[in-house]
């Protein structure tokens, strides 16, 4: 990752903007944020099949108590797996459409959904779980 980052011109160490919220990942309680829009920031962003699974999402209801913190415990496999990944390379932030878009908002998904494509491309590395 650093030998990317450093020898790679398309590379950047750090992009461009956070998008709306993200997860923050460095302490053991994961909290969702409204970051700063200021300055650039790393996150990886996660890609995955949702499937049937649809055990944890974020809804305005429940999206205050995002904010409060939740447990690395209590995600499904694929996105622990994903907070472990983003934590073992040393970057703060991660993005999952599902705990980062609210579900069943529809002008929140109107407005991020249009921000999908710059949300994968500005991450420092999307990770895919193909086959989760």
């Amino acid at each position: 990752m650093g030998s990317c980052e450093a020898n790679h011109t398309k590379c950047p160490a750090k992009t461009k903007s956070l998008p709306r919220r993200v997860i923050d990942v460095r302490s053991t309680t994961l909290k969702l944020l409204d970051p700063s829009p200021s300055g650039p920031h790393r996150y990886v962003a996660l890609s995955h099949c949702w499937g049937t699974c649809r055990d944890f999402l974020t809804t305005r209801e429940n999206v205050e108590k995002r904010k409060a913190g939740f447990s690395l415990e209590s995600l499904p496999a694929t996105f622990r797996d994903a907070v472990l990944a983003t934590r073992s390379l040393d970057i703060p932030y991660l993005w999952i459409d599902s705990i980062c878009i609210l579900q069943g908002d529809k002008e929140d998904w109107e407005t991020e959904g249009s921000k999908l494509a710059d949300i994968y491309s500005d991450a420092t590395i999307t990770i895919c779980a193909a086959n989760a």
